[in-house]
């Protein structure tokens, strides 16, 4: 994920794997020497990710040092700290980050950290392998650049596969370098990381290419949040950024032929691009220095990145793709206000299709003379338009987000018994805790609205199939807390109907467990019982308190306990017309409490209109 910016000419875009990006503008070959605090030759010795007590995931490259081109560097080895990398099931991925293999020979251009450690300069850009070319017998200078492109600022487009004479390349830098003795960094240390580590992970090589990956959350009707920096871009202001970023997210979301909702899910607590910490973030001005700074309007725009979990594949349309848990965008800063980035509607254009790759869509084409004008005019093409189009989409993005994400249906028969019921909403509804625990009830009762989460016409049809179950909202209010704010109701035709719901819940051994059922108001006051187990503890309860409706004659039950182990709850909601005619309380409510040591307990539905 990242984002562009033309300054003075074209801007470039470096693109990873499944099509997440991060943006640059080539910066020339002599600028990108003079910027770099240290350049040098040498062998990988080895590649370990790290998890650190700051939550970062590093890789550590170790490289047996060659020849120092530039920069005071007199010791055999050097140790490099490149952003991202696998430890474990955790994967952070920066996009635009350099390839490295155990044994493979490098000359890297590198910069130096405040806190003393190394990394290549402007990511890949700063890399090259050294590789023997039969055909000219001769070392070579490859600079690989996957499946991106990146654009010089004379608009020359550069091929996937940068190559250069070594010699030459060795010659010129030593040229530049010898013009700038006085400066010369300091002395690094020789050795490995400095940071505390709470795992590590050794590996053959260091390569963050894009898997394919998506998000899963749509899948089950769960829209995906970016948190937004408030602060905003230093030359657009906090209002005008938001309001990019939001029209970005907007013009995906309006895609009604996908599953894919997005929104604005609130401010962002700043954290590195290479921390997992669940939140998907768009920062400006580059917080946390990860990004080289510019030379005039050429360098690195802005670094994308995410989280994934590679042990979770789902397929989609036949292809197989990992589970995105988090995307990152970090936007630099040191841009001149006069580069075009700066304006708003090219910060929307750019911003859109950076969101694009969040979600895991690739370029629509990346040939400079695409002759297709869908792919060619596309949002997702792989230069920018810049042609006032601002926040908005083509066909060709239309149709691939509902590629990646066609519409679900949760109106199946998802326990294969023959019948869409509620049982099919309590998998469904564990499904979705699965993949956002913390998402609450008032955010995905919103979200989806309508009996088994049908359209209009199904849940038309399924209504009078379906007559005595609770509402789906219910449901989610229920699956998601301990206490059911929204009441249960029931309808008790025909007359003197006798209903039983039944809900699970967990407690562990030796809490204090505290069940209540009540009345919701005085039109559909019924008489309440429950009955039960957890464990070896007998539930039972009928009229042990007042109820809140009708006062002061009805009673509602309510029963405490301390759970004798650890077990899993059935709690049985017995529901009669009562002594009153049965004309009048033909819909029944209640609302259900169930706690544990004084905190609610997560409920789940999981039989309606039954008698145990």
């Amino acid at each position: 994920m990242a984002r562009r910016s033309l300054c003075i000419a074209i801007l470039g875009i470096l693109v990873t794997g499944s099509g997440r990006a991060s943006t640059f503008i080539e910066i020339p070959m002599p600028e990108l020497i003079r910027a770099a605090d240290a350049i040098v030759l040498g062998r990988v010795e080895s590649i370990e990710g790290a998890l650190t007590t700051d939550n970062r995931v590093h890789t550590y490259v170790r490289l047996q040092l060659e020849e120092v081109l530039k920069g005071d560097l007199a010791f055999a080895s050097l140790t490099l700290r490149q952003a991202g990398g696998r430890v474990g099931d955790l994967e952070v991925s920066i996009h635009g980050s350099p390839r490295f293999q155990l044994g493979e020979r490098v000359l890297v251009y590198l910069t130096r950290s405040a806190d003393g450690s190394w990394h290549t300069s402007h990511l890949a850009m700063g890399k090259f392998g050294i590789v023997w070319d039969p055909a000219t017998r001769r070392e070579l200078a490859v600079r690989e650049f996957g499946e991106g492109r990146v654009f010089s600022p004379r608009g020359r487009r550069l091929p996937p596969r940068d190559a250069r004479s070594l010699r030459e390349l060795r010659d010129q830098v030593r040229a530049l370098a010898g013009a700038e003795e006085d400066a010369a960094p300091a002395m690094a240390p020789a050795g490995g990381p400095a940071e505390s580590i709470l795992a590590a992970q050794g590996a053959t090589e260091f390569n963050l290419v894009m898997p394919e990956r998506r998000w899963f959350e749509p899948d089950v009707g769960v829209p995906v949040g970016f948190f937004i920096d408030a602060v905003g871009d230093v030359d657009l202001g906090a209002t005008m950024s938001t309001a990019v970023v939001e029209e970005g997210l907007a013009a995906w979301t309006a895609v009604s032929s996908a599953s894919i909702e997005l929104f604005n899910a609130g401010v962002a607590t700043l954290v590195a691009q290479n921390t997992c910490d669940g939140e998907s973030q768009i920062m400006f001005n580059d917080p946390f220095n990860e990004v080289d700074p510019p030379v005039g309007c050429a360098g690195t725009l802005a670094l994308g990145g995410g989280c994934s979990t590679p042990s979770q594949n789902k397929e989609v349309n036949g292809v197989s793709f990992r589970r995105q848990t988090e995307g990152n965008l970090v936007f630099a800063d040191g841009f001149s206000s006069s580069c075009a980035f700066k304006l708003p509607c090219n910060f929307a254009e750019v911003a859109t299709h950076e969101i694009g790759h969040a979600l895991g869509l690739a370029h629509s084409s990346e040939v400079l003379g695409e002759t297709d004008p869908k792919l060619s005019g596309a949002t997702m093409y792989f230069r920018v338009q810049f042609d006032d189009r601002c926040g908005s989409l083509e066909p060709y993005d239309a149709d691939a987000l509902t590629s990646l994400y066609p519409l679900v249906r949760f109106c199946g028969d998802l326990n294969g018994d023959g019948e869409i019921d509620i049982l099919d909403v309590v998998i469904y509804r564990r499904a979705l805790l699965e993949l956002a625990p913390g998402f609450g009830q008032t955010g995905r009762c919103s979200v989806v609205g309508g009996q088994l989460d049908c359209d209009q016409a199904d849940a038309d049809r399924l209504r009078d199939d379906l007559a005595g179950l609770a509402q789906i909202e219910n449901v989610c209010a229920a699956f998601f807390g301990g206490t059911q704010p929204s009441p249960v109701l029931e309808d008790l035709t025909p007359c003197n109907r006798f209903i039983t719901d039944s809900w699970e819940f967990d407690v562990g051994g030796g809490q204090h467990v505290l069940i209540r059922a009540d009345t919701v108001d005085s039109a559909t006051a019924a008489d309440l019982r429950f009955s039960g187990d957890c464990g070896p503890q007998e539930i039972a309860g009928d009229e042990e308190i007042a109820c809140t409706f009708p006062p002061p004659a009805f009673k509602c039950p309510e029963f405490e306990f301390t759970a004798p182990t650890d077990a899993t709850c059935t709690l049985h909601i017995n529901i009669f017309p009562g002594a009153s005619a049965c004309a009048s309380v033909e819909t029944a409510g209640y609302v259900l409490t169930v706690e544990a040591d004084d905190a609610p307990v997560d409920l789940t539905f999981v039989r309606d209109d039954s008698v145990p």
